[in-house]
């Protein structure tokens, strides 16, 4: 990591103006996705943990019924000679049959639970397999419409230049020569977020990114961070600022922002992304070797990836012929 510091520190030659495919700007983050989705996989987690749970506990309570049942019909069947005792025998044996009976209907109602919480999994994840295809469609397309946006900013630059230095006829300049102005003092900058908890916060600068306002995300998790910058989703925002700069092709900016991720963050859940993001924005950067450093020690550091941050880093280190 000391070694990617330095190439940051004394690159002043990048290529500002390489198109970049605004699709990758959202696509990992939505894939590893932001502070609501691990809260909704923990809690299906749960519902899916709990039910197992029951239909183990039930089974066994089965398994205990039916050994007690085919004893109770051998005791029974040796002790016929005695009328009470054959009574008693019978029921129980019905007893047993009536628990069994229970049981059996309460574990078919719990495995039909189950797979309710296990199709309503696989409908959140066509979900957002569609939202992923829809923001990735969306980001092309603005994509596609900047890029004639440097040219007319440049032919406006120009017009304006041509009026500058022009005075009113007769040499009049208006109040600009009245007299001596009062200074006037400087105003605050301008904030982003709204009041509100860290976690209303994160979230509002979340969404903006979700709206492709870019710059106001910026700021918005810089604000995050200059005020929470020990909260548990300072990691997560440090990331999505990185992700801000890489989505406008900023790259020396997002490759800082993701190495202080690293360094200020090594415990974030974004860790991960973060280390990953860092190899695509070297490779981009021409940086190939440094790129494939950074993934061979993500993979050593991470050998338990989730499953969409492995296909990534599996893909990117063959396009970049990693060892």
């Amino acid at each position: 990591m000391q070694r990617l510091r330095q190439i940051f520190l004394n690159d002043a030659k990048l290529d500002r103006h390489t198109p970049v495919r605004f699709s990758l700007c959202l696509l990992a983050g939505l894939l590893i996705f932001p502070v609501f989705a691990p809260t909704i996989g923990q809690a299906q987690n749960v519902d899916l943990q709990t039910l197992n749970q029951r239909i183990e506990r039930l089974q066994r309570d089965l398994n205990i019924l039916q050994k007690d049942y085919y004893r109770g019909e051998k005791r029974g069947a040796a002790q016929q000679s005695g009328a009470s005792t054959g009574a008693n025998s019978a029921g129980q044996l019905a007893n047993a049959e009536i628990r069994m009976s229970t049981l059996e209907a309460d574990m078919r109602r719990l495995t039909g639970q189950l797979e309710e919480v296990r199709h309503g999994i696989q409908t959140v994840l066509q979900r957002l397999d569609g939202l992923v295809k829809d923001v990735d469609f969306r980001l092309t397309e603005i994509e596609r419409r900047q890029t004639g946006a440097p040219a007319a900013a440049n032919n406006a630059t120009t017009g304006m230049g041509t009026s500058t230095g022009t005075n009113p006829p007769g040499g009049q300049t208006g109040a600009a020569t009245s007299g001596p102005q009062p200074p006037v003092a400087p105003s605050a900058p301008p904030t982003v977020l709204p009041k509100g908890t860290p976690i209303e916060q994160y979230n509002y600068a979340y969404s903006l990114l979700l709206k492709v306002q870019l710059a106001e995300a910026e700021t918005a998790f810089q604000e995050f961070l200059e005020a929470h910058g020990d909260d548990a989703l300072a990691g997560n925002a440090q990331y999505w600022l990185g992700e801000t700069y890489y989505a406008r092709n900023k790259l020396s900016d997002a490759a800082r922002a993701f190495l202080v991720g690293l360094e200020h963050f090594p415990t974030s859940s974004k860790t991960p992304d973060t280390m990953l993001k860092l190899g695509i924005t070297l490779g981009k950067m021409g940086q190939k070797e440094e790129a494939c450093v950074t993934y061979i020690e993500m993979k050593k550091k991470f050998p338990n990836l989730r499953a969409p941050v492995g296909r990534r880093l599996r893909k990117e280190m063959k396009a970049g012929s990693c060892n």
